[in-house]
Order: structure tokens, then C-alpha cells, then sequence
């Protein structure tokens, strides 16, 4: 028996002086290679009992499906072939269960933190689902919140870099993304009509006269702004500014009915005082006249048969008479008309005498003087009165022009005849001017008024429409509310009826709108009460202590969020701000089941450490006792060695006996026996069994003893028997006291 095989199973040279090797016969068994057809498990079998790492590493190549190649991570005598085999697991379930058997620091480490890997790449893709249907629902809602996306996008970025669902998570983002970019260009173009809105109500409110012109250019500009917000965005109306904008609009409305009311009442007015001095000229007529005739009778003398005119004292009409003479030294024709009027009402028939009657005589003659120049004057005034309503004819007609001048002409047409009545021909022939002027004026006020009929026929079919609309009871109030401002909107952008007929049909829109606000408010005073008694609800989760029955609230609170959600918008994105409290709140709970998980899986890991460092420790010792038995195996194969001088005889009874305690061992150890001793195996096998019920059975020696024994009889070289010694030898060296098993717990 040679002692180069026990230093081969250390890992050792054997001696260079041996003549015999006798590991060769079994190395040479094991290298061959399972046959090309024969099933994956032989190559697998063929692997981890292959005493080569080169030829495991080749034929391991060979081998596939998961199951196989976790009995490779488990059995295989190399590390790097176990490794290289874990690494080529896909399954989950195999890979647990070599991570939970296998005694490998490394292939242990390899499965854990692929498993590890593999519930994070679920968690990522779970969360990634959900995060796309937290922004799908973010896309359905107008306007996207962007605080609930800035989350989601952080929340995104923590999951790191993932599969489909990341990619289209990332893809309806930036959908996201794009829509938030037009709705800030929607909300900076509405704040621009507020501004221009509100730019409007100051001039139309600072204005201190309005004229029909300046009021038609407001009602377009006002037109072009409700005809702008029309074509805004449904949900522009539910912000701040554009509520603002909205009663800056309705401000300017009434004050722009105002303002034509007023202008309306002007109108009338002027009328009425034409009319009024028509009458006072009449009157002022008929007493100039009577005044004449009376004048005439005191020159001619009092009529026969009359009674004598009464006379006045001079002292009541010299002070007058002095009033009337400044008035016609100063030229003013028109107040010494009066005077003279006012002196001839105080006379009422009396006769003046003496001073006074001469200086009233003297002022008539002076007063008729002057009212020839200045019938004379006015005349000349009738005339370039004239010549502006013919300017007016001239090119294309400029109707607002035309609309301001003619009624400014007539008017000083009327103030000329304060000083005396035109004559016919004059007169007709300013009043044909006008009259042709006034015409595309009168033509554009006869559409004008057409289209305000047609804009009241269109604005009563529509209150006659929602009038109906709201007696049919709608009972959804998502309905109600978009609803309403459908109403808001149709009503701002439809044309404008009269300034008397706008302001009747506003009374009826106002009073079918405060019905439909009532409505409304009463459903968000109700829709408020229920978030905010959710909200409530769920902030109390978060000091619950059983966390179980707190997720498992919270999910409920969730659902009812969901499934009572009567669709109504509050007012300020009150809503909004109940969700992200909301949310928060459940977030809470939820986190602290992670944190559970977190501080479970460092527990584990750290469980796990402990564990493959006890094991790393009890295989080091299990390594040392081995070494210990083979080195005292090997010594005792150096000192078994027969003496060079010892009988041919002895050696050869040597070697029989050597037979028979080979025959114990084999049996001891359930090892094969050639074929040439099967009938000695089974003899000593027969007497073996008789001393076992035999009475003076014996006890056997432990195979250890046996091999001590063995190496002790002096026998001559057999190679066969040095073969079976040291498989008997491998199978102690295997059996030796394996590591102690180590709690994963």
C-alpha cells in the first residue's frame, strides 16, 4: 500500500521515489464521460462526481433545465462549477431552494440577491402599474394637478430604471407633461383677457361722457373678449381669474346698458327742450306781436269809443328802461329783448309820459336796428350750417361721423332761430342736406335693430330652453355643474340684444342662475362635509397600533373615496387640497408597513450573516478533523510498511489476512467487492450472520479499528488491495464528523 494517494486527497505531491500509484486505476474509472445519448441526469451525476474541475466545467456546459442545475449548486465538489451552476438558474423556486440548502458562502449569496433582485423588479413593475394608472387618471382630470405628478415623477425616479411598465409609465408622463404646458399657456392667456378686461372697465368707468360711437367701441371690445373666453378651455372657469374675469365682464355689461340707457334719456331729453323752446318761441311770438299792435294804437292814437289808456309812473319804469340801454349799447340782442318784454308786461296797456316815453321809443328804434343785423348774421350762420350738412355728402360716408354731427347741426340750427324763424327756402334745403346725410345712418341703426331683435328672439329661445332644462329636475350634479357653465358661456358669447331688452333678459339669466347656484352649493356643502370627515378618518390611521387593521382601513377609505365621489367640483380646488391631505395620510400607514419590511429584511440578512460565518466556522473545524484522519491514516501506511528482510511466506499469509479484514471492511462500509472475492464475501458474509446469533457472539471492532489493524499485518505489495484499502479509506475520510447544523431562525 502506497501512501501517494492519502497526499493526493489532501491536495498534496505524492513522493517522487514511488514505483506504484495506486489512486491511477480509480482516476482512470472516473474521467469517462457519460455517452452522448444518454439523459441530462448522467451528466449531471457525471459533474458533481467528477474529480476534475476542467472536465466538470465541460461537461456542466451540457446541462439543462433549473432542476438539474440546482443539484449541480448543491453537490458539485468544486465552488466555481456550484457558483457558475447557480448562475444559470432562472427559476425562482430553485433558486430559494438552493439558497435554503446549499452550504456555499457564495452560491448562497448568488440566490439570495437574485431572489432579492427578482422581488424588487416585481415591486418595481407593481408600482409602475400603478403609477400609470395614477397618471392616467391625472390625464382624465381637467386641469392636471401638477403637485400629484411631481410626485409620481419622484416616486418614478426612485424605482430606478425598469421594463415595459416603466417605459410606459415614462410615456404617459410626458403626455403629462404636455398637457400641463398648453394649460399654463391657457391659464397666462386668460390672465392676459383679464388684464384687457379689466383695462376696459377702467375707461368704461372713468368716463365722465359717453358718447354712442365711444359706447359701440366698447361693446366690441367687450364682444371680442366674451367670444375669446367662449373659445378658452372648459375648465379655465372654475379658476380664480376666471371667475374674476367673468364679473369684470358682467360689471362692463351693465355698465355699458347704463350708459345707453343714459345716453337713450339724453336723447329724450334734448327732444323735449326742443320742443319746449319751439313752444316759449311761439309763445315769445304772440306776445311780440300783441306788444306791436299795441304799440301801433299808441301812435295812432286811441280808438273812438275806447276808454283812455291808463299811464304808469315813471319811477317803475326807469330803472328798466336803463337795463334795456345797456343791453343794447353792449349789443345783446337777445336780453334786450327780454327787457323790452319785461317792461311791456309791467306797462299792460299804461301809457309812459314825458322822459321815459322818449327813451322808450329811442330803445325800440335801436332794438329793431340791431335785430336786422342779426337776422342778417344768423342768416349768414343758416348758411355755413348749410354748407357743413352738404361737406357731410361728400366721399364715403362715415357713419358714426354722420351719427354725432347731424343731430349737432340741428341743434345749432335751432339756437339760430332764437333769433328770429329761418325762411322756407333755407330751411328746406338744410333739412334736405340732412336728411341725406342722416340716411346710411338711419339704415345702419334699421340693421342694428334688426339684429338686436334677432339677438332677443335668440336669447329668449335659450332662456326658454334652460328654464325648461332646470323644471326637469337634473339630479346629477356633475351634469348640473358643467352644465351651468355651458350656460355661462353660451349666454357671454351670444350677440347682445338692445340696451332695454339686454337688461330685462339679464334679470330672468340672473334669476335661473341663482337657482342653479343654489343647487350647487348646497351639493359642495355636502360633498365638503364628506371629505372632510374622510380626511378625518384616515389622519387617524396613522397612530393606529394594529397596522393590519389600519391598512386594511385605509384601503376601505380608499374604495369610499372612489365609489361616493358625487362628481361635483368645489370651489378654489378645495378638492384638491382634501385629496393631497388625504393621501398623505393613507401614504403614512402604508410606509410603515415598509419600514416593517425593511427592518424585517435587515434582520434577515443580518440572520443570515451570522449564519454563514457559524457555518464557515463549523466547515473549517469539520476541514481540520479530516486533515487529522487523513494525516493519521497516512501514518499509519508508513509505519504498516513490511521489512525488507521479512519471509515470502509470512508476507503471502500477511496478505490473506489483509483479505479477510478488506471482506469486514467492504461489509462494514456497504462497499463493492471485486468480482473475484464475491464468493469470499458472501462466505464470510454466512459466518458473519452465525456469530451474530451465536452465544458467544462477539462484538465487532469499528472500521477504523480494522483499518489500524489492517496496516499492522506485515504483507507484500497487491495493488488490488491497495485499491479497495483506499476506497475504504475515502468512504471513513467522508464519513467523518460532518458540520453541525446552524439554525436559519
Amino acid at each position: 500500500m502506497n501512501k501517494n494517494w492519502v497526499f493526493a486527497r489532501l491536495g498534496k505531491d505524492g513522493a517522487k521515489d514511488s514505483v506504484a500509484t495506486p489512486v491511477a486505476p480509480v482516476a482512470q474509472a472516473a474521467v469517462v464521460p457519460p455517452a452522448p445519448e444518454d439523459p441530462p441526469e448522467a451528466w449531471a451525476e457525471a459533474v458533481w462526481n467528477a474529480p476534475d474541475k476542467v472536465l466538470a466545467a465541460e461537461w456542466a456546459q451540457r446541462i439543462e433545465g433549473d432542476e438539474l442545475l440546482a443539484e449541480v449548486a448543491l453537490r458539485s465538489k468544486f465552488a466555481e462549477i456550484r457558483l457558475a451552476a447557480a448562475r444559470r438558474i432562472t427559476d425562482l423556486g430553485a433558486l430559494k431552494r438552493v439558497a435554503d440548502a446549499s452550504k456555499d458562502k457564495q452560491v448562497h449569496r448568488h440566490c439570495a440577491d437574485a431572489l432579492r433582485a427578482s422581488r424588487q423588479e416585481d415591486t418595481r413593475a407593481r408600482r409602475s402599474v400603478e403609477l400609470a394608472a395614477a397618471v392616467r387618471e391625472l390625464l382624465d382630470a381637467e386641469p392636471i394637478a401638477i403637485s400629484h405628478l411631481l410626485l409620481i415623477e419622484k416616486d418614478l425616479a426612485a424605482l430606478g430604471e425598469g421594463g415595459a411598465e416603466t417605459a410606459e409609465c415614462e410615456s404617459l408622463l410626458e403626455q403629462a407633461r404636455e398637457r400641463v404646458l398648453q394649460e399654463t399657456q391657457a391659464q397666462i392667456d386668460q390672465r392676459a383677457r383679464l388684464a384687457a378686461a379689466e383695462v376696459l372697465l377702467a375707461e368704461v368707468g372713468g368716463a365722465d361722457a359717453v358718447s354712442a360711437e365711444l359706447l359701440g367701441e366698447w361693446s366690441e371690445q367687450h364682444s371680442a373678449l366674451a367670444e375669446a373666453a367662449t373659445a378658452a378651455p372648459a375648465w379655465l372657469a372654475s379658476l380664480p381669474a376666471s371667475r374674476a374675469f367673468a364679473a369684470i365682464l358682467e360689471d362692463i355689461e351693465a355698465r355699458l346698458i347704463a350708459g345707453g340707457d343714459a345716453i337713450e334719456k339724453a336723447l329724450l331729453e334734448d327732444e323735449q327742450r326742443a320742443a319746449e323752446e319751439i313752444e316759449r318761441e311761439t309763445k315769445l311770438a304772440a306776445e311780440a306781436e300783441a306788444a306791436a299792435q299795441a304799440a301801433q294804437v299808441a301812435a295812432n292814437g286811441e280808438p273812438k269809443g275806447r276808454p283812455a289808456r291808463k299811464t304808469i309812473a315813471s319811477e317803475e319804469i326807469q330803472p328798466l328802461a336803463a337795463a334795456l340801454e345797456a343791453h343794447l349799447e353792449e349789443g345783446r340782442v337777445a336780453e334786450a329783448e327780454a327787457a323790452l318784454k319785461d317792461i311791456d308786461r309791467r306797462l299792460a296797456g299804461a301809457s309812459p309820459t314825458g322822459q321815459v316815453a322818449r327813451r322808450l321809443q329811442r330803445a325800440r328804434a335801436q332794438l329793431a336796428r340791431l335785430a336786422g343785423w342779426a337776422r342778417w348774421g344768423t342768416d349768414k350762420a343758416r348758411e355755413q350750417l348749410i354748407a357743413s350738412a352738404e361737406a357731410l355728402l361728400q366721399g364715403e360716408p362715415d357713419v358714426a361721423e354722420r351719427a354725432r354731427a347731424v343731430p349737432l347741426l340741428r341743434r345749432e340750427w335751432k339756437n339760430l332761430d332764437a333769433h328770429g324763424a329761418a325762411s322756407q327756402p333755407l330751411w328746406k334745403k338744410f333739412d334736405r342736406a340732412l336728411e341725406r346725410a342722416y340716411k346710411p345712418v338711419a339704415e345702419q341703426r334699421a340693421v342694428e335693430a334688426a339684429a338686436h331683435e334677432a339677438a332677443k328672439t335668440a336669447r329668449l329661445a335659450l332662456l326658454d330652453e334652460w328654464d325648461a332644462w332646470y323644471a326637469a329636475g337634473a339630479t346629477d350634479l356633475k351634469v348640473v355643474d358643467a352644465k351651468r357653465e355651458e350656460i355661462a358661456r353660451t349666454w357671454r358669447a351670444a350677440p347682445r340684444a338692445g340696451f332695454r331688452d339686454e337688461r330685462q333678459l339679464r334679470k330672468r339669466f340672473d334669476a335661473l342662475m341663482g337657482k342653479i347656484d343654489t343647487q350647487l352649493n348646497t351639493a359642495r356643502a355636502t360633498e365638503t362635509t364628506r371629505l372632510k370627515t374622510l380626511v378625518a378618518e384616515a389622519e387617524a390611521l396613522k397612530d393606529t397600533p394594529d397596522l393590519g387593521a389600519a391598512m386594511s382601513a385605509a384601503k376601505t377609505l380608499q374604495r369610499r373615496w372612489k365609489d361616493e365621489m358625487t362628481g361635483i367640483r368645489l370651489r378654489h380646488g378645495e378638492d384638491h387640497k382634501f385629496w393631497r391631505r388625504f393621501r398623505t395620510a393613507c401614504d403614512a400607514v402604508f410606509a410603515r408597513r415598509d419600514a416593517e419590511h425593511a427592518e424585517r429584511d435587515a434582520e434577515r440578512a443580518k440572520r443570515e450573516e451570522e449564519r454563514s460565518a457559524a457555518l464557515d466556522a463549523v466547515r473549517a473545524a469539520d476541514a481540520q478533523k479530516k486533515a487529522r484522519h487523513a494525516a493519521r491514516f497516512a501514518e499509519m501506511a508508513q509505519k504498516g510498511a513490511p521489512p525488507a528482510d521479512a519471509p515470502a511466506d509470512a508476507l503471502e499469509r500477511g496478505r490473506v489476512q489483509r483479505d479477510a479484514l478488506l471482506l469486514d471492511l467492504e461489509i462494514s462500509l456497504d462497499l463493492p467487492t471485486p468480482e473475484t472475492h464475491a464468493a469470499a464475501r458472501r462466505t464470510r458474509n454466512l459466518m458473519r450472520l452465525q456469530e451474530r446469533f451465536s452465544k458467544a457472539a462477539t462484538v465487532a471492532a469499528d472500521p477504523e479499528t480494522l483499518v489500524k489493524n489492517w496496516y499492522a499485518i506485515p504483507a507484500g505489495s497487491d495493488e488490488s488491495q491497495s485499491a479497495r484499502m483506499a476506497a475504504v479509506v475515502s468512504r471513513l475520510l467522508e464519513s467523518a464528523p460532518q458540520a453541525r447544523k446552524v439554525s436559519r431562525s
